[in-house]
């Protein structure tokens, strides 16, 4: 095996001065880039070719070749499958690297491939500066540059914090439910559409809600891979994974076959040569895969998580529900509806644990906004304070998932509020009466001088409109 490899932040890699931000990890990535570019304006089908490899994550028009348009979303194998994505294509990179004539020998030795760490205060939230220039040292077109996202975040605007925010996906002991870290056990989701499908909270914030921040190509399955920060994205999104292993608490990885080799993932390696992977053979990242990341560290102080009780053996049990669907359309929406007592094995008990979910959503175009969701907001209050905050429901994929000639179409999302809902019952704020409001999250215009407005290539935040079939809470 070859020498161990570290993906490195990339913020490590551009430094302080914005002046001389190519660094030669991160100007080899921008050249191989062309290359694979190059590669695909040749033969758009070689599958070591840009195209190719960003239709792997989603196309419009599905080729059913087994190969493309497999991103597993919703479900508890979006970690991994992305991970064997990364890895496939950080080696036909590197295979690229490797062969450029401007490289230097410590460089082409060592790459790997960096990723955005955006959970650092709002200077990480940037975009890298190297992926906002529009062209490379010698003048070329700059192959990290994206027309197509946000013209604010082209123009260095943070990502806003709620979007970025981790702190909910680390809670989360157990790897598999529609709350926990993994998300929802389900099929494979491209193979069938499954009832079960939800996401866990990590792939709805900070992934999805990256995603939608900053637009464009990375709004959507089918294009999102087309961006070169995708994989920089879905780096730190795998390395999350790793930094939820190293909390401690009990969690742990299933152990269950239907997770672990049940299914096999088909890709190509840097040779165009066809390869399978299973989960299995990618849980160990250091000695399974031969990289490692620069830092694994958490947040400081405690996550509250391992104060969780175990799940009752109980099914949830619906205790109120909207009775009209609710529209998202860039504005703040408000919602009520009653909640009543539970009967069965809950009646006259507390329960141990409860949901908020958001069933049915779907809309015909993408999203431009993700959505901070709050509880029980006080009458006549047009803040939204923290202590009523329930999450962010980032709506990348909605369009797929509310697709009508899906056997289940609609997107569903679960929030765990059992600790919420705790403490708005001792503060005497919950009562026979829930209220749920939905405030957008807009990328904000950048602080500071920046380029004006019309030289800067990108496009502008559309919030569209999205339906929510039913707002409602359940009881555990």
């Amino acid at each position: 095996m070859s020498e161990l490899r570290t993906r490195q932040n990339i913020w490590t890699l551009v430094g302080e001065d914005p002046a001389d931000p190519w660094h030669p990890v991160v100007l080899a990535y921008a050249r191989a880039i062309g290359v694979l570019q190059d590669r695909s304006d040749a033969n758009a089908d070689d599958p070591t070719g840009w195209t190719y490899q960003a239709e792997i994550h989603g196309m419009f028009s599905d080729p059913m070749d087994g190969f493309r348009n497999k991103c597993q979303h919703f479900s508890w194998f979006f970690l991994p499958w992305h991970r064997m994505y990364l890895f496939h294509f950080e080696s036909i990179i590197r295979s690229v690297v490797e062969g450029l004539d401007d490289v230097d020998d410590d460089t082409k030795a060592m790459w790997a491939l960096p990723y955005w760490n955006y959970l650092d205060g709002q200077e990480s939230r940037r975009l890298p500066v190297v992926f906002r220039l529009q062209t490379l040292p010698d003048g070329s077109p700059n192959p990290l540059f994206d027309p197509t996202r946000l013209r604010v975040v082209n123009n260095g605007a943070p990502i806003p914090d709620v979007d970025a925010d981790y702190f909910a996906a680390l809670q989360p002991v157990l790897f598999t439910g529609a709350t926990q870290f993994g998300g929802a056990q389900t099929g494979e989701t491209h193979a069938f559409e499954d009832p079960n499908s939800a996401a866990g909270p990590l792939e709805n914030s900070p992934h999805g809600a990256v995603h939608v921040a900053v637009g464009g190509n990375m709004g959507g399955f089918e294009t999102a891979g087309f961006d070169p920060i995708f994989w920089l994205h879905h780096a730190n999104v795998d390395r999350i994974w790793d930094v939820w292993l190293g909390q401690g608490g009990g969690r742990a990885n299933p152990t269950d076959p239907a997770w672990l080799s049940a299914i096999e993932y088909h890709f190509h390696d840097e040779a165009g040569v066809e390869t399978t992977m299973t989960v299995d053979d990618v849980l160990d990242n250091e000695n399974q895969l031969n990289y490692v990341y620069e830092d694994t560290s958490g947040p400081a102080g405690p996550l509250g998580g391992e104060e969780m009780a175990p799940e009752p053996d109980n099914p949830p049990q619906l205790v109120g529900a909207t009775e009209e669907p609710v529209q998202l359309t860039g504005e703040t929406a408000n919602v009520s509806f009653p909640v009543s007592e539970p009967a069965g094995p809950l009646e006259g008990q507390a329960p141990s644990r409860v949901y908020l979910r958001l069933e049915d959503l779907t809309s015909q175009v993408r999203p431009g906004v993700s959505y901070a969701v709050y509880l029980n907001v006080p009458d006549g209050d047009d803040e939204t304070p923290d202590d009523h905050y329930v999450g962010t429901a980032s709506l990348f994929g909605v369009p797929q998932a509310g697709d009508v000639d899906r056997d289940h179409p609609g997107m569903r999302l679960v929030f765990d509020i059992t600790d919420l809902h705790q403490r708005l019952t001792d503060a005497g704020l919950w009562s026979d009466r829930v209220s749920v409001r939905f405030a957008p999250v807009y990328v904000a215009e950048p602080a500071g001088p920046q380029e004006p407005a019309d030289q800067v290539p990108g496009t502008e935040q559309e919030p569209g409109a999205v339906n929510v079939g039913q707002v409602s809470v359940f009881y555990q």
